[in-house]
């Protein structure tokens, strides 16, 4: 299936990128829901919920009419302040949606393809009421271009507006505990994720728990979205106004434990680096419980 991001200013080109990778990771997991592998796509991990929305857009004959919706995140984590970001599938079936709402304003969108075929064209707005990253939003906005230069657009078609709604239904972000430590390109990470949340898969391929969250490296913020898996541990770092992005992986026996509800990480992840011996380390270690499913 296609990737997702959302995108913010124009201005800000290298962090609309960075940010449309995360977004970008996790759609991809509720996408998964088509071979039983996405957060939420097995048992319910969360009591509450599902959150909902209704997104209607107009443009193009392409990309006018009811979008359908994937997945709704609340308290979805970022650099300027919580979010919610929805995932769907616009309307035709043929490009993926993702949207990003925050006080007064609104991220779009579109994508398809992947690798050296992945089109994209973006949209921004302001037209966002009575948003709660706890509790949802009203949509009503006009849309603009805000692709950045360079960006392949062919075949996407324009946007004008967008308007409905986002109904977080008491979705609970989940908890984590998680300590990480080490070096990395953009510098020393010593401590916990802040406003991290936290999903789980406990579909048939095994279970897993997704954790988003917020950290330091040194003076700059990073985002980091942790995967525990069963004897396993993975690390997508994004650097924040920045295109920079870090993968790392570990496997042994205890790194990961996942459970029904949660999960434990204790060990290391390395760098993938092609096998440079200047590749970077982190130490992960503490406990995370499930938030509510996201995937509808």
């Amino acid at each position: 299936m296609e990737s997702a991001a959302d995108v913010h200013s124009p201005a800000a080109g290298k962090r609309a990128r960075s940010r449309g990778l995360a977004l970008a990771v996790l759609a991809g997991l509720a996408l998964g829901a088509c071979g039983d592998a996405s957060p939420g796509g097995g048992s319910p991990s969360g009591s509450a919920g599902p959150a909902t929305a209704k997104l209607t857009l107009a443009g193009d004959s392409g990309v006018s009419g009811t979008a359908k919706v994937i997945a709704v995140r609340c308290f979805e984590p970022s650099f300027d302040g919580e979010a919610i970001a929805v995932a769907a599938q616009a309307p035709g079936g043929q490009l993926f949606l993702a949207v990003s709402l925050r006080p007064g304003t609104i991220s779009v969108r579109l994508s398809a393809g992947q690798g050296a075929s992945f089109v994209e064209r973006d949209f921004k707005g302001s037209g966002v009421t009575g948003f709660d990253a706890a509790h949802g939003a009203g949509i009503s906005s006009q849309l603009s271009d805000s692709t950045p230069a360079g960006t392949r657009s062919t075949s996407v078609g324009a946007l004008t507006s967008i308007s409905g709604s986002v109904d977080c239904a008491g979705q609970q972000p989940g908890t984590s505990a998680l300590t990480v430590t080490g070096d990395t390109a953009a510098g020393h990470i010593g401590g916990p994720l802040t406003s991290a949340r936290v999903e789980c898969d406990t579909s048939a391929q095994g279970n897993r728990a997704f954790v988003q969250g917020l950290t330091q490296a040194g003076s700059t913020s990073v985002e980091l979205i942790i995967t525990i898996g069963s004897d396993a541990l993975s690390v997508f770092q994004i650097v924040k106004d920045s295109s920079a992005t870090s993968s790392y992986t570990g496997k042994a026996t205890g790194i990961g434990t996942p459970t029904t509800n949660g999960g434990r990480a204790s060990g290391d992840v390395v760098e993938a680096a092609s096998g440079s011996a200047s590749a970077h380390k982190l130490h992960i270690s503490g406990d995370v419980t499930c938030g509510s499913t996201v995937a509808l």
